[in-house]
């Protein structure tokens, strides 16, 4: 899946309570724009649903080694085809992950672990990483 940035103002996505509300839990004190560039595209790691809004894990900096999550409100679908092994998810679960790579949806913990530098998350993905870019490279 890929999404191009359409806003990055915290500002602008206040004027819809939902995220209004979302922000305040995840973006504090934040009011100058987020870290992404308007209309870059960007290939989406994973989709969750946490504070009653859907998230986009995407690099906003390459040089990372993980994604970030930003509200899919910023984004506008440029390519909607997921990847052969995501996996939709019930809604049930704790950590909100609505889509995602079965290796990601199927280890416990797997992005606070990833955050954390837990060296075999780490290896994961970077080979689903690599994959996934591997992928989106050919569908363009």
């Amino acid at each position: 899946m890929r999404v191009r940035c359409i806003k990055n103002e915290i500002a602008s996505l206040r004027t819809d309570p939902a995220l209004a509300e979302a922000i305040t839990h995840v973006y504090p004190r934040r009011e100058e724009p987020l870290d992404l560039q308007l209309d870059a595209e960007y290939v989406v790691f994973a989709i969750a649903h946490q504070y009653g809004v859907d998230w986009y894990y995407v690099f906003n900096d390459p040089e990372d080694s993980y994604p970030r999550w930003f509200p899919a409100k910023l984004f506008e679908v440029v390519d909607p085809a997921r990847f052969s092994d995501w996996l939709v998810l019930p809604e049930t679960r704790d950590d909100g992950l609505r889509e995602a790579p079965r290796v990601w949806a199927n280890t416990p913990n797997f992005y606070e672990r990833l955050v954390d530098e837990d060296n075999d998350v780490l290896i994961a993905f970077r080979a689903l990483r690599l994959a996934v870019e591997s992928a989106d490279r050919r569908s363009r």
